[in-house]
């Protein structure tokens, strides 16, 4: 049986079932090796500071928040697969239920809270896997010790780091967004850095945010860290959900993080890496994506509504485009449209 059309049968049944427990039961069943799902090309090619991507197709974190599936995820033709956000201690989240889907808009909101096996189980579920593509492990703190002590952890089982600046669903999700803390905490990492640094954060609001994230950028091109994720989920409030609020992802959001990853690029030009995270769907999302500025993109709840065939389905499209065009590599659209 085809793997589209297993995912057509499967679907529909998981969609019935509560969206977290859902996810769960994926998680425990996908523990295999599907080297046959990959797409490979030349022309998809990106190097990221010293690293070789074999595309700049990036699962983004939360799918496998303790690293239990990275056998099966890296074998799907990620260019890289973000786990985590891992924390330093043990943690269960928020309340149940802390999921909800709209299917016909492509979009959930999730309110998890950050739940996390803590580090040290994390890595010791990570030793067991096996992996086909780099590893990226995002990690959030409440202090800048709690951050470093995880980065220098992380780090020996990694080659990208991805700090989380911006979970909406915690007291202190956004504490190190702003600009004196995030001061600090670049400082500090920077000091301490041994691999390619990312740090993620929120859509932004207003204007007052859009000015924050352009300071952010110039503080991370100040402090040597390499890159931008753009952007974490959306804070809305939603009645279904236990704690009445949550983070919005999926197509819902996707103008927003093109907008701000096309800022983001007019402000840096090229000085530091943009990965694209918010609604992708499609090769023309990430066509879009890239040619406003970012060099990655990362996707997750279009794996959720899409099934693992999307994968193949965005690079193939991707490359039909870049041969279609006459681009000789995928690093020749990036900011193709920022004037």
């Amino acid at each position: 049986m085809r793997m589209t059309s297993y995912y057509d049968f499967i679907k529909p049944i998981l969609f019935k079932m509560d969206a977290e427990r859902a996810h769960e039961l994926v998680r425990k069943v996908l523990k295999f090796n599907l080297n046959f799902m990959k797409f490979n090309s030349e022309l998809l090619n990106i190097k990221i500071k010293e690293l070789m991507l074999e595309n700049p197709l990036a699962l983004a974190a939360g799918f496998d928040k303790n690293a239990e599936i990275v056998t099966f995820l890296s074998s799907l033709g990620f260019g890289y697969i973000t786990l985590g956000s891992v924390l330093l201690k043990p943690n269960k989240g928020n309340p149940r239920p802390r999921i909800v889907r709209y299917p016909k808009l492509k979009s959930m909101t999730n309110s998890m809270g950050l739940p996390s096996v803590g580090i040290e189980k994390f890595i010791e579920n990570l030793k067991k896997q096996r992996k086909f593509s780099p590893i990226s492990i995002s990690i959030a703190g409440n202090t800048i010790e709690e951050i470093k002590e995880l980065y220098l952890k992380a780090s020996k089982y990694a080659e990208i780091i991805e700090i989380n600046l911006s979970c909406p669903n915690t007291e202190n999700g956004r504490l190190f967004q702003e600009i004196d803390n995030f001061d600090k905490l670049s400082r500090e990492i920077s000091e301490i850095k041994n691999r390619i640094t990312f740090v993620k954060i929120s859509p932004p609001a207003n204007k007052k945010d859009i000015e924050n994230h352009l300071e952010l950028a110039d503080l991370c091109i100040k402090r040597n860290i390499d890159g931008i994720t753009a952007i974490n989920t959306l804070q809305v409030k939603d009645e279904n959900l236990a704690t009445k609020q949550g983070g919005l992802s999926g197509k819902l959001i996707f103008n927003l993080m093109l907008n701000t990853v096309k800022i983001l690029y007019k402000e840096t030009r090229g000085k530091i890496i943009i990965n694209a995270c918010g609604g992708i769907f499609d090769w023309k999302d990430a066509v879009l994506a890239m040619m406003h500025g970012a060099n990655t993109f990362q996707i997750y709840t279009a794996l959720i509504y899409e099934g693992i065939s999307i994968n193949k389905s965005i690079l193939k499209g991707i490359n039909n485009f870049l041969m279609k065009n006459k681009f000789s590599n995928i690093n020749e659209i990036v900011g193709y449209k920022v004037k």
